[in-house]
């Protein structure tokens, strides 16, 4: 009130009743309004009215932080294989994107990383099939094998630098939540690839036969016909595809080899982060079930709420101080966890057992 008193309306008394019995549930729902269905004109729900138009204007605001999040994400992605000549446009929003992903952090990080990870994940679906539709031809001779290395590997390049302009504007999300579980963005995109591409059985299987493809570009391709002609010509005519097939196979080697060491220490660190982020979601499961238990049972009292003034409504004064005092000594007891007909020991009944640990 404006005395600094406490309002005295219907809607305030029920709240703060609910309140002091250590009930956390959304307690405003369904009191906002008079007997006669007009709003309630006390402070405390003018003040609640003002913090639900807040409250809806700041999801609107997120929702388009978001979007426009989720569209500086994909565009960075589509550039490196697409049109990565239009890359630095995306660069040059970098502080308003990383002011973006700040506030959204702010709200629900893990919401976040998912939404984000999604994004990332879809990508690098789209690449797999790309990789696979070339692999699914036919690899039947080693110049076939060696483009496909060549673009598999490339494929993963652009995925690392996709990752490291997208991770620019992720600082805020990356020290505040995704170290909690041992990860980066970039580390993240690398188990992508590595789950969804590169540990597939199909490609795994087909390696071996690649790589003996790409050794016989050298042995018949490239390498003999190199040493033949520099025996019988000194160097001239053919040596010089010869000498390309020399010097391009051991890079290209070197640089699968590389690849596949990484790919087995990226499934090495990603073990650690997966349990921290299992652990992670069970807690949160477990919090959900608690604010699942406080809604119920706020449901509960005001059901109750509306049977004591039917029973009020149709009874003596008399009558209705004994329900009114009845019904409070019963709430009491009920959100206390104590059995109502002993009065005397805690209830062990499921709902009860779970009410008192909730409130805990």
């Amino acid at each position: 009130m404006p005395d600094g008193a406490p309002c005295t309306c219907d809607a305030c008394k029920q709240r703060r009743y609910v309140t002091q019995r250590g009930s956390t549930a959304a307690v405003w729902e369904g009191l906002c309004t008079m007997p006669d269905g007009a709003p309630c004109t006390c402070d405390a729900c003018k003040q609640r009215r003002q913090v639900e138009a807040q409250q809806e204007a700041e999801g609107r605001a997120l929702q388009q932080c978001w979007a426009e999040v989720r569209q500086a994400v994909r565009c960075v992605y589509r550039e490196t294989t697409v049109e990565k000549q239009r890359i630095s446009s995306t660069k040059s929003d970098t502080p308003k994107l990383a002011e973006m992903v700040t506030r959204l952090a702010s709200r629900d990080p893990h919401q976040l990383y998912q939404r984000l990870e999604s994004q990332a994940r879809e990508f690098v679906i789209e690449m797999k099939v790309r990789l696979f539709k070339k692999l699914s031809v036919g690899l039947k001779t080693p110049q076939q094998a060696r483009q496909f290395i060549a673009y598999l590997l490339d494929e993963f390049d652009s995925l690392c630098s996709a990752s490291t302009q997208v991770a620019a504007v992720l600082n805020e999300l990356e020290k505040n939540h995704l170290q909690s579980f041992n990860l980066t963005w970039d580390r993240l995109n690398r188990h992508l690839f590595q789950s969804i591409i590169y540990s597939d059985p199909l490609l795994q299987n087909s390696l071996p036969m690649i790589i003996r493809q790409m050794s016989r570009y050298v042995g018949s391709g490239g390498g003999q016909s190199s040493g033949s002609s520099g025996q019988s010509n000194g160097g001239g005519g053919q040596s010089n595809g010869g000498g390309e097939g020399l010097t391009y196979y051991p890079t290209l080697v070197h640089r699968y080899l590389k690849l596949d060491e990484e790919m087995m220490l990226v499934c090495k660190v990603w073990n650690y982060s997966q349990k921290l982020l299992e652990q992670f979601m069970q807690e949160e499961s477990v919090m959900r079930v608690k604010q699942k238990m406080l809604k119920e049972d706020w449901e509960f009292f005001k059901t109750q709420q509306k049977l004591l003034k039917k029973l009020i409504k149709n009874s003596d004064a008399a009558s209705q101080k004994q329900i009114e005092n009845t019904f409070r000594e019963t709430m009491q007891e009920i959100l206390s966890g104590t059995n109502p007909a002993t009065s005397a020991e805690p209830c062990h009944c499921v709902k009860c057992q779970n009410t008192r640990s909730g409130l805990q």
